[in-house]
């Protein structure tokens, strides 16, 4: 398996671990204020580098701003394992 298949692989990794935090972390608010109904949705998407992020419902700015934290996170990971990877095929051609 290429360097560049482990990578994306991790990348994806990353990203469901993010994804399943962020649910439980929002899951966790929820059973503290007593699962009262109301329902809200958010995210970002991220094209290049500029966030386009959505939020809509009673707790929408607060998804929208976690789906953006969680996005920049998601960046950070990306740009720690291309600086890792970069590391690694130097150490390798010494």
């Amino acid at each position: 398996m290429s360097s560049l298949t482990k990578m994306g692989f991790s990348i994806l990794l990353v990203g469901l671990l993010i994804m399943v935090s962020s649910l439980l972390a929002y899951f966790i608010y929820l059973a503290i204020q007593g699962f009262h109904g109301a329902i809200g949705v958010g995210g970002c998407i991220i094209v290049l580098f500029i966030p386009i992020c959505f939020g809509l419902g009673e707790r929408g700015d607060l998804l929208m701003t976690m789906s953006l934290i969680l996005a920049l996170a998601l960046v950070a990971a990306l740009l720690a394992l291309f600086i890792y990877s970069r590391k690694v095929s130097y150490i390798k051609q010494l």
